[in-house]
């Protein structure tokens, strides 16, 4: 079967040795908005020497997982054990999940309400091909990026909803809500006229209080209580 990108099976090796923490780009599902060109420079971005595209989560094997820096498109996360499959991914390399305009993100709002894939990017196509490749530079370097267009999306819903923060104060709940959108500390400061250090001692307390480690974790808490 012809692969959407135009070569069947999708795969590509280059022969001198890439700069970056991950050997190989994996690509798993559907993804018709990136030429062949793009995937490659993609990898160039990301120091890997090798591609290789899969269809199903399912189609990666044990020996696949490793060193590897994987995309996936978001469709397949709704499938029955993909949050489990994607986490593993994530857990022996990187891993992030792709959106396009027309991707449902209430699968991924899920997840993240239920503590899941907290270690897990998300990238949104459709962007300009440099910001793209800079998101993928941040997660080859061991960083966990969320595309801010995909926290927007998941914060917008169109069913009235009463918000529950307890045990979180008003301020907390402030600071919370421009962590999900993911501001950094030195721009949540500005927003609420307080100094970064103390924006910092917020989110500790928001961590302690709601039992998450992270702030995408913290993040998933803040929009599953919209939803």
């Amino acid at each position: 079967m012809m692969s959407k990108l135009g070569v069947e099976p999708f795969h590509y090796e280059r022969t001198t040795s890439g700069q970056g923490a991950y050997a190989r780009l994996h690509l798993i599902g559907s993804f018709p908005s990136l030429s062949d060109r793009s995937v490659l420079h993609l990898a160039s971005a990301a120091g890997c020497r090798r591609v290789q595209r899969f269809e199903a989560l399912g189609d990666v094997g044990a020996a696949d997982e490793s060193g590897a820096l994987t995309l996936i498109d978001a469709e397949l996360l709704g499938a029955a054990g993909a949050v489990e499959r994607i986490e593993a991914l994530a857990d022996h390399g990187a891993a992030a999940l792709c959106y396009d305009a027309a991707t449902d993100p209430a699968p991924l709002r899920r997840a993240l309400g239920a503590g899941r894939l907290a270690s897990v990017s998300v990238l949104k196509l459709g962007v300009s091909f440099e910001e793209l490749m800079s998101a993928i530079d941040l997660i080859a370097g061991g960083s966990t990026y969320f595309a801010p267009e995909i926290v927007a999306a998941l914060l917008r819903t169109d069913k009235p909803c009463e918000l529950r923060f307890d045990p979180l104060t008003e301020r907390e709940v402030e600071v919370l809500s421009r962590v999900a959108q993911g501001k950094s500390n030195k721009a949540v400061a500005r927003d609420l006229s307080i100094t970064e250090h103390t924006v910092k001692l917020h989110v500790h307390h928001i961590h302690r209080k709601i039992g998450v480690c992270n702030r995408t974790a913290a993040a998933g808490w803040y929009l599953s209580r919209q939803s």
